[in-house]
């Protein structure tokens, strides 16, 4: 699907296999869109994807100033090292580094992705009321996915759940469930019983999604779906 000044379909794939990964089967079936960023065909559920950054590291030069290309020699992850040299290829020359090199680093394709980022209750707060007021349609349920590129404390991820509690109090429309993928860990809050489960991610975990991200082919009317799984 087209986007308006940068590409966040990679992102948007990413969250859908992570998804898929630590929430099973009644999320297969999800594609890409827009408004929100994956949907259920059938209209049952739609999940808005974007991304935050923690306020103390929004103005630390080092983010935004650390470009890497990702050549081989940049590559991290032992996991991805000991990939097949095709798979290695495929990420050198995709211009995403997210998961696969320290956070401290973005590519050159994900450089205005993150320069745009927000603080994370910013964030929340904009998308919880824009949901509420109808702007991402009219689906059965809701979901958030939020990528956070640095790791979050069990009290920061305390407070955040009680941030969403508080901020969609009383509304119509709320996201049932919400995902924050920081480095390592993903953050998963279930409205409805104001409870939260932490799941870690490992480096075969990112490596798997990342390489689930790129793996995408193109269909019929210049559409993008993603290759079968194997």
């Amino acid at each position: 699907m087209g986007r308006s000044t940068f590409d966040t379909c990679f992102f948007e794939r990413y969250a859908r296999a992570v998804i898929e990964k630590f929430g099973g089967e009644q999320y297969y079936g999800l594609v890409t869109s827009d408004r929100p960023d994956l949907q259920m065909p059938d209209g049952s559920l739609g999940i808005e994807v974007t991304r935050a950054m923690e306020e103390s590291k929004k103005e630390a030069s080092v983010m935004l100033h650390e470009l890497t290309h990702l050549c081989d020699g940049d590559i991290i992850n032992p996991v991805i090292a000991s990939l097949a040299p095709y798979d290695r290829d495929k990420i050198a020359a995709s211009g995403y580094t997210y998961s696969v090199v320290d956070s401290d680093y973005v590519g050159a394709k994900e450089y205005d992705y993150w320069a745009l980022a927000q603080p994370l209750r910013t964030i929340i707060t904009n998308k919880v009321q824009k949901v509420d007021s109808g702007f991402y349609g009219n689906f059965s349920h809701f979901g958030l996915f939020i990528f956070c590129r640095y790791t979050l404390s069990d009290e920061d991820a305390r407070l955040i759940q009680q941030h969403i509690r508080d901020t969609q109090f009383c509304h119509d429309t709320v996201y049932e469930t919400v995902w924050i993928a920081s480095s390592g860990r993903l953050h998963v809050y279930h409205d409805k019983s104001n409870s939260s489960e932490i799941f870690k991610i490992t480096e075969e975990d990112a490596s798997e999604f990342f390489l689930d991200a790129m793996n995408w082919n193109l269909g019929e009317h210049g559409i993008y779906i993603p290759a079968p799984k194997k």
